[in-house]
């Protein structure tokens, strides 16, 4: 292919995905922003039980108090909210640690799957309607008798299995917007030379 073209065509896709490249900046941004970072609190899950255990956390919103699942961050420090948002592994007699962003979802129960399906919950001390938008009274969340536990309701199920898997295919995108300025970049790395004039006859 000639320079020529070869330098017309990264051109084009360059400006192709601008776009994603906006996006791109903004997803940066939103990492870095002081006003999501101020909003990221982090609380630990102990299992004292003799039982491995899959845990999710949920939280509720508005007046009907809506569950889902908590946003979640890959990171205490950057606002950088992960894919995974439940079915986390608690083996028996370790604590998991997690972050999550809790403007405008009150973290109401912890959700545990026993190995043999059974789903119970674990209250985390704030009534799911009243008192929005607060954090729990405590960071430190102790599963020491299972048999204390009350069964999961078809609305802790339905959180469960809720989970969004949008933010990574953003992400995906942001990706992809990184390769508009290296089109530009490297289209501006070819050299396109005049073409050499005819041999005399």
């Amino acid at each position: 292919m000639r320079p020529s073209l070869q330098k017309r065509l990264l051109r084009v896709v360059g400006f192709i995905l601008l776009p994603l490249f906006c996006l791109t900046c903004l997803l940066t941004f939103s990492v870095v922003n002081p006003l999501g970072m101020a909003f990221l609190t982090s609380f630990e899950v102990v299992n004292s039980t003799g039982e491995d255990l899959i845990i999710t956390p949920i939280g509720a919103r508005g007046a009907e108090g809506r569950r889902g699942t908590l946003p979640i961050s890959s990171s205490s420090q950057f606002y950088l909210m992960s894919p995974q948002r439940g079915e986390f592994p608690l083996p028996a007699g370790s604590t998991l640690s997690l972050t999550y962003d809790w403007d405008d979802v009150q973290f109401s129960e912890i959700v545990c799957r026993r190995r043999d399906g059974s789903y119970l919950v674990l209250p985390t001390g704030l009534h799911p309607t009243q008192g929005q938008y607060r954090q729990p009274p405590t960071k430190r969340f102790e599963i020491s008798d299972l048999a204390a536990l009350q069964p999961a309701t078809e609305r802790h199920l339905a959180a469960v299995r809720s989970q969004s898997g949008r933010i990574p295919f953003l992400y995906v995108l942001a990706g992809l917007g990184l390769l508009s300025p290296l089109c530009f970049w490297a289209a501006r790395r070819i050299r396109v030379t005049d073409s050499p004039p005819p041999l005399p006859s």
